[in-house]
């Protein structure tokens, strides 16, 4: 028996494989598998507990503000508390020139602001137009608008320019 072949000329058979369209097939469809249990998953993430998720965030991130809108009408509910607030914001002046006429407006202003709640807003109110709540940067300044409607109707509008109060509109 003649044999042609030595170590040095063996080749592997080709092996049959899959071809490179099949594996585009394979790949895409896998994306596609992946994309649609995501979306699935955040539907019923949504659906079951999104909300509360949401809520939960908007009040932490509206809880620094409202704590200076409960520090304002803390310091309203008394004719001391009204002076000290409109020393330490002297921008105020711009709205209310003297002493007396910015505690001559306070004192119109008590009973609504002893209706304003510690904690803040909910979520439901926030799509209600009961609360407007604005914050912007201009040239390394910060604006900070918040208004607020009361359980008596009246609307309460605070503004701040870096963490100084600027102006206090009730109507």
């Amino acid at each position: 028996m003649a044999n042609n072949s030595n170590w040095d000329t063996y080749t592997e058979p080709p092996k049959k494989s899959m071809g490179v369209w099949a594996k585009l097939s394979v790949g895409c469809g896998a994306v596609v598998l992946l994309l649609l249990g995501s979306c699935v998953g955040l539907a019923y993430w949504a659906k079951h507990s999104g909300r509360e998720f949401v809520a939960a965030k908007i009040a932490g991130w509206l809880e620094a503000p409202w704590a200076k809108i409960v520090e304002v009408a803390e310091a309203i509910k008394t004719d001391e508390g009204a002076l000290k607030l409109y020393k330490e914001n002297r921008r105020l002046a711009a709205q209310y020139p003297s002493e007396e006429v910015f505690l001559k407006q306070v004192r119109i202003w008590r009973p609504a602001f002893s209706e304003i709640q510690a904690a803040p807003p909910s979520l439901e109110s926030l799509g209600s137009g009961n609360f407007v709540f604005s914050k912007q940067w201009e040239n390394n300044t910060t604006f900070l608008k918040i208004s607020y409607k009361l359980p008596d109707m009246t609307y309460v509008t605070f503004n701040w320019e870096d963490d100084e109060l600027v102006g206090i509109e009730v109507r």
